[in-house]
């Protein structure tokens, strides 16, 4: 109950309640005036499983550090995690052999966009050539294919069909990438998530659901 009893509540001219776990996983209750604290406490009581469950989140997230670079460290690539090694000598600044990465040496004080880099021209590589492969199959096209630094979101679709991958996707399993791809090329028959676009989903990739579960397990981990 520790986590319910430190709350902050917010009085204001508003007309209900609303709940917030902030990223710091602190509690926050905006209520109205009017309201007494019993029945804010009596609505929070309600809420008590989404409010631990959101904070134990915030703590997962916590817990995942901001990368240091070293050796020994391990990175995501396709669905596992891979160690890292500092590398004295090598043509590339980041390098990917026998299971392991390989970042220079000279290149450590700029690691974080070596790494971005590296993992933007991995996954335009993989989503150019799934995308081919499945737009077959959906009988869908597009215009172009690009790939962001998007942190928030795997992929988008514009209005005229030009489709936006996050760099992380190639941290993802190889079904994951295929379910965010086909996603993206639904959108650019359906642009919207009505039943159709799902039907178009379902068609390619039946395992959808297993691929979305893996993300909402997996994605707080997948950052530099």
């Amino acid at each position: 109950m520790q986590e319910l009893t430190d709350l902050t509540i917010v009085y204001s001219k508003r007309k209900t309640v609303s709940i917030q776990v902030t990223e710091k996983g602190n509690l926050i209750v905006r209520a109205p005036f009017f309201m007494n604290y019993g029945e804010i406490w009596h609505i929070v009581l309600k809420h008590e499983k989404w409010i631990k469950d959101k904070i134990n989140h915030v703590k997962m997230l916590q817990q995942v550090s901001e990368k240091k670079f070293i050796k020994g460290e391990r990175f995501w690539y396709l669905g596992g995690t891979h160690k890292l090694n500092i590398a004295h000598k090598q043509k590339e600044e980041l390098a990917f052999k026998n299971g392991e990465f390989y970042l220079l040496s000279d290149a450590r004080n700029r690691a974080k966009s070596v790494f971005i880099n590296w993992y933007k021209e991995k996954t335009l590589k993989i989503v150019q050539e799934r995308s081919n492969f499945y737009a077959a199959q959906c009988g869908a096209s597009f215009k172009s294919i690009k790939v962001t630094s998007a942190e928030k979101r795997w992929g988008s679709c514009s209005g005229t069909n030009n489709i936006n991958f996050s760099y992380r996707v190639a941290m993802t399993p190889v079904f994951v990438i295929d379910y965010i791809v086909v996603h993206e090329l639904c959108h650019t028959l359906e642009h919207n998530h009505s039943q159709s676009f799902w039907n178009c989903v379902i068609g390619v990739v039946p395992y959808y659901k297993n691929a979305k579960e893996w993300l909402k397990l997996n994605e707080f981990m997948l950052h530099i």
